[in-house]
């Protein structure tokens, strides 16, 4: 029953930090802050987004879930990380990247993500027959 509680605590968190980076740092709130002050805001959303995670997976009997949800985000924080030094150095680089990093981290702050985890816990847990 704890499980499903931290999970619940967990998923009102991811919303309440996805609802705050649109609503707060979106594009539609270029006017009222810098585009470095909704950058910080929205790295800072989607490490909020890992920790939460961590937090609720690192509990639950497959392990693998953790792993993989920290292998996914440190992948995403690594790859934008790249596209940012590029962008700072004024390397060259293809737009698309960076439409690509911007897109994939508004996936991996919304709460979409969390819940394919936890579905990914359930068809473990229920579909595939336990070792006997």
């Amino acid at each position: 029953m704890q499980l499903k509680r931290r999970f619940l605590i967990s998923l009102i968190v991811i919303l309440l930090t996805s609802w705050a980076d649109v609503f707060f740092a979106g594009t539609h709130n270029h006017v009222f802050f810098p585009d470095a002050i909704r950058q910080i805001f929205h790295i800072t959303a989607l490490l909020l987004t890992m920790c939460i995670g961590y937090f609720n997976w690192k509990d639950y009997p497959e392990k693998w879930l953790l792993s993989l949800w920290l292998i996914a985000y440190g992948a995403l924080i690594i790859a934008m990380l790249g596209t940012g030094l590029l962008y700072v150095l004024k390397v060259p680089h293809n737009a698309d990247m960076v439409r690509a990093a911007i897109y994939l981290r508004n996936r991996f702050t919304w709460p979409l993500i969390f819940l394919v985890w936890y579905m990914l816990h359930l068809m473990t847990r229920y579909i595939v027959p336990a070792k006997k």
